[in-house]
């Protein structure tokens, strides 16, 4: 789960002048034959970078941790009936992603790729309350989440707009599909500090952890594509396409 990916896309291409791209990112032109390869390199090696650091000459921050302000995600349909809001969200991980199936349709105006981080770790001040199972749970205070091999599948389709003669994309729609091989929960102060409750009720979590994750699946899903597309619009919004691709 994440909310940076097209702002590392973008990384990969944007130039304001020349001199200032940096050097160790792959620029890719559009008409090449080998389009979707020149673009796996480049944003594999944008994912390191930024791991490292900020790329200042083109204003990206790090994403040792990505920084979400708020994230909401609605109650499931069967075992997890549980409104779930995080604040001050730090995600650590994302450095470690490997790229891969990516796919360019320039002429469709899409992009499709994957990636998998090997571990995914949410920390973040929560508040949930509802039902897990049969069991009621409510709390607020500090939340860490781990998320196993964690795979994404990224679909984003674009739309052209002229402003001032000049051409951009803007950010049609963005989906995201998730997969993990495995969660672990931790909740500290559930039930107003009640320990024993607190104890039993994340035992059963964490031994349910992937139906726990499969029924709010679509809520994470949903909550995280919406911060990719904002955060994507934002860049596309204020640069024109032919300095974001070479022709």
């Amino acid at each position: 789960m994440n909310c940076v990916w097209m702002i590392l896309l973008c990384a990969c291409f944007v130039t304001v002048q020349s001199d200032k791209f940096p050097g160790s990112i792959k620029r890719c032109h559009l008409k090449d034959s080998n389009l979707d390869d020149c673009l796996t390199e480049g944003i594999q090696k944008t994912y390191e970078l930024l791991g490292k650091g900020p790329i200042n000459a083109i204003s990206l921050v790090g994403i040792e941790p990505i920084l979400i302000d708020k994230v909401v995600i609605g109650a499931g349909t069967s075992a997890v009936h549980l409104d779930q809001h995080y604040e001050n969200v730090k995600l650590h991980g994302f450095s470690k992603s490997k790229v891969s199936k990516v796919h360019m349709d320039w002429a469709k105006k899409t992009l499709e790729y994957e990636t998998l981080s090997p571990l995914v770790t949410q920390k973040a001040d929560y508040d949930l309350n509802g039902k897990i199972m049969v069991f009621p749970v409510y709390g607020k205070g500090e939340s860490t989440i781990k998320l196993s091999d964690v795979t994404m599948e990224h679909a984003v389709k674009f739309k052209e707009e002229t402003k001032g003669g000049k051409k951009y994309l803007i950010v049609d729609s963005y989906t995201l599909k998730i997969n993990i091989n495995g969660a672990h929960y931790d909740f500290q102060n559930l039930f107003d500090g009640d320990k024993l409750l607190a104890d039993n009720i994340l035992t059963v979590i964490n031994e349910n952890w992937k139906e726990v994750f499969d029924d709010v699946r679509s809520g994470i899903e949903g909550a995280y594509s919406e911060v990719c597309k904002h955060i994507a619009n934002g860049l596309f919004t204020h640069i024109p396409y032919n300095e974001i691709f070479l022709e």
